[in-house]
């Protein structure tokens, strides 16, 4: 059904002819049509510009015969008769003649400070003299109120076309509601009885027939009124009484939105004692009032339409809502950046669901949900296929009807060069073949940014929408959907809605299944004068996941060959586990072959076959471990320690953890540990320098306040600071990994960052340029 509407939009206008009193057999376009309109006219002696709106629905009739619902898809914009009103809305529901006939019923005011006047839309469609658009003649109603009687305006309308009905202001202050016929508008409008006690009234809803009408009884507070309306001729309307005033139990407030078209059933929302506002429903036959509730996480519901046998109640509650008997309240799916979103109509069968959506800068925008709560953005729809409304905003979906013939008129509120204006469209019941699915689409799995493609091959459609778990993907009208860069959030079911102007049908589902994105922490290398005691040059790093290749590296004489004075001389490495047992060690690396193939498998630059540099290469049980790096005989200088990921691909195992401590000295010498992510996504982490907190482990000379920067090769920033102070996302995070704890008022330095893959740098210094032993930590965060 969904693009039923979207593909009518595509069908140029034309009129089918009827029979009698003039039958014509062929289809009008609008430039034919409006050439007959003018003879008429020339044969009656007058113009378009001196025609009375009785001249035009006679035209039309000549020309269309027996007015009835037609096959075509028209809107117009509803001028207000001041034509610069201020509002102007349409509300209620079209007649069995209601696709050329309506009439529509609304209200107007001619300015900011003008009263509301009630508005008839004038009942012809008029194929205007540019733009051959279509658009509604309307008129006024002012005669038949009581004296000085203001803001008057139509609330609804019957299906028939035989009751309006609505509400206006009298001269005491109070309210009034009132009942009209549209069909006869010589005759005056006539006011609602009133129970004893009520001291004044509003008409909200009626019922499809017109025979019941409910709207608020007040006497002191609000209730529920309902009356029965008959039609005795078409000259006048009387009532055959009222039900009286009813308020929900407990309520200090009861306020009536709507009644079913079968007038069983009234919803509405009322204010308790606890000032929470919920939804209602009232089923006036079993005189059985039903609490609806709120959404989770909600104090306020309104509940504002419901189907023809009330089985179905939309409104809004945080967001819209649809509730049934069976299922209960549950919100209607919320418009892609939307905040807010209502549900303020539906049609007579549940089909169609509207209201509106609001985004973050509370821009207004029309929505459209199917009944089977899909959402649809009516914006898109209406707009979004060719058609226009002169640059109309669309902003609210007021009335869904369904006529006669199967046919859906949409009402609503639009706005035209800031000014208000009112919008009709008709979604034709289509015939001829529906289209078929031939080929299925297919079900894709794809890695983290990759490529999906689903196509569907159809017959007898003329257009195509693609949906994702129920979800209209806008722009996506053809019968390939091309996925690029595929991520976790694209996964789901995929569906093709075909149609032609005779039906839409949906294909069968196709799941997109998408390997999780792979990112890793892949190497740690630290230069830095190596000590001896505390001032000893240490490594740490934990790995999970299972067994794990790793390549340390000590380099220290080949650094000469970049230009760094003082390298140390000859280096050695020792590794040590979680129990402070030595578990491999190295003194010159030997140029085998081994270590060879893996500082070229890594990205480690080479090391000569016969330097002093240390290296060794060990495959480790998941767990902590250390590397020290010292100097031959107690000697000293600066080196370089690596530790590289060696597995190839992407294993499970891999680095949780790692970590560097040494003496943190100044300009050139403070403590500087790059780090490498790589993979296809980016890595969330915990970054911490410790300083002061050392101390409590025993360290001599820990830094006192130490600082840290986080930057990328390119020298951007992503992370600074001093003082941790004791920020909840930090300890947090912390212990989510068994990390050791740092005392609240302590001044070493931590944050919380996300990289993507790439190579980074961690700078741990002094403030104000102290010195002292500090420890930079790197942690891999779930």
């Amino acid at each position: 059904m969904a693009f039923v509407l979207a593909a009518l939009i595509l069908t140029s206008l034309s009129f089918s002819a009827d029979t009698a009193p003039n039958p014509i057999s062929v289809k009008l376009t609008v430039d034919e049509e409006l050439a007959l309109i003018r003879t008429f006219f020339t044969q009656r002696g007058k113009t378009t510009a001196t025609a009375t709106e009785q001249d035009w629905i006679d035209a039309v009739v000549s020309i269309r015969g027996p007015l009835r619902p037609a096959r075509t898809f028209w809107v117009g914009g509803i001028v207000p008769p001041s034509g610069n009103g201020t509002a102007s809305s349409l509300t209620g529901a079209a007649g069995s003649n209601a696709a050329y006939l309506g009439p529509f019923v609304g209200s107007d005011r001619s300015s900011p400070s003008a009263p509301f006047q009630p508005i008839l839309a004038g009942g012809v469609v008029i194929p205007t003299e540019t733009g051959k658009e279509l658009e509604f003649r309307s008129g006024a109603i002012s005669a038949g109120f009581p004296t000085n009687a203001t803001n008057k305006g139509f609330t609804g309308i019957s299906l028939d076309a035989r009751v309006a009905y609505g509400t206006f202001d009298t001269v005491q202050g109070g309210s009034r509601g009132f009942a009209y016929n549209p069909l006869n508008t010589s005759a005056p409008p006539v006011e609602l009885p009133q129970p004893t006690g009520v001291t004044r009234s509003t008409a909200v809803g009626g019922s499809a027939d017109g025979r019941t009408i409910t709207g608020e009884g007040f006497e002191g507070f609000n209730r529920t009124l309902r009356l029965k309306a008959r039609l005795t001729t078409d000259s006048g309307i009387t009532f055959e009484g009222t039900s009286g005033a009813d308020s929900f139990p407990g309520s200090v407030h009861t306020h009536p939105t709507a009644i079913s078209g079968d007038g069983s059933k009234t919803v509405g929302y009322h204010l308790n004692s606890q000032s929470r506002i919920t939804s209602w429903l009232a089923d006036d036959v079993r005189m059985r009032w039903t609490d609806l509730g709120t959404l989770p996480g909600q104090t306020t519901s309104e509940a504002r339409a419901l189907t023809h046998n009330g089985g179905t109640v939309v409104g809004s509650s945080g967001h819209g809502f649809i509730w049934t008997e069976m299922r209960g309240m549950r919100p209607l799916q919320v418009p892609f950046g939307a905040t807010r979103s209502e549900a303020r109509s539906i049609s007579s069968d549940g089909a169609f669901i509207g209201g509106f959506s609001r985004d973050g800068t509370s821009t207004q925008r029309a929505q459209l949900w199917l009944g089977d709560e899909t959402n649809i953005n009516a914006q898109a729809m209406f707009r979004g296929y060719g058609l226009t409304f002169g640059g109309a905003t669309l902003n609210e979906l007021t009335s869904i009807v369904r006529n006669q013939d199967g046919s859906y008129t949409f009402l609503g509120n639009a706005t035209l060069n800031g000014a208000p204006r009112g919008f009709v469209a008709h979604l034709d019941a289509g015939d001829g073949t529906r289209p078929a699915i031939a080929t299925q689409p297919a079900a894709q799995a794809a890695g983290a940014g990759g490529t999906a493609v689903f196509s569907v091959n159809a017959t007898n459609a003329t257009g195509f929408q693609w949906q994702r778990n129920g979800a209209t993907i806008f722009g996506a009208t053809t019968p390939t959907l091309t996925l690029t860069n595929v991520q976790a959030a694209h996964a789901g079911n995929y569906t093709c809605i075909v149609a032609n102007a005779a039906a839409a049908v949906a294909s069968a589902p196709a799941a997109l299944t998408v390997a999780p994105s792979v990112s890793r922490l892949s190497n740690l290398s630290v230069r830095a004068t190596a000590g001896t005691g505390a001032s000893t040059l240490i490594v740490g790093f934990t790995t999970a996941g299972g067994s794990k290749s790793i390549l340390l590296r000590g380099v220290g004489p080949t650094l000469g060959q970049f230009g760094v004075p003082g390298a140390l001389a000859d280096p050695q490495l020792a590794l040590f586990n979680a129990s402070s047992a030595q578990t491999a060690q190295n003194d010159d690396w030997g140029g085998g072959a081994a270590l060879t193939a893996s500082f070229g498998s890594v990205g480690a630059f080479p090391l000569g076959a016969t330097s002093k540099d240390a290296a060794l290469l060990a495959t480790l049980a998941p767990g902590s471990y250390s590397a020290q790096l010292t100097g031959v005989g107690g000697s000293t200088g600066v080196a370089l320690v690596e530790s590289y990921d060696a597995d190839a691909g992407s294993p499970l195992a891999r680095f949780t953890n790692l970590s560097a401590r040494n003496q943190v000295g100044t300009g050139a010498n403070i403590l500087i540990v790059g780090f490498n992510v790589t993979g296809s996504a980016s890595k969330r982490l915990l970054i911490r320098a410790v300083g002061p907190t050392l101390a409590q482990f025993g360290v001599a000379g820990s830094l006192a306040d130490p600082q840290l920067l986080v930057t990328d090769n390119n020298g951007t920033v992503f992370a600074r600071n001093d003082d941790w102070g004791a920020e909840e996302a930090i300890s947090g995070a912390a212990g989510s990994v068994g990390a050791f704890p740092l005392p609240a008022s302590s001044r070493d330095a931590a944050a919380v960052v996300t990289l993507p893959p790439g190579s980074y740098t961690v700078q741990v210094s002094g403030v104000n340029n102290t010195t002292g032993v500090a420890l930079a930590e790197i942690y891999e965060l779930p």
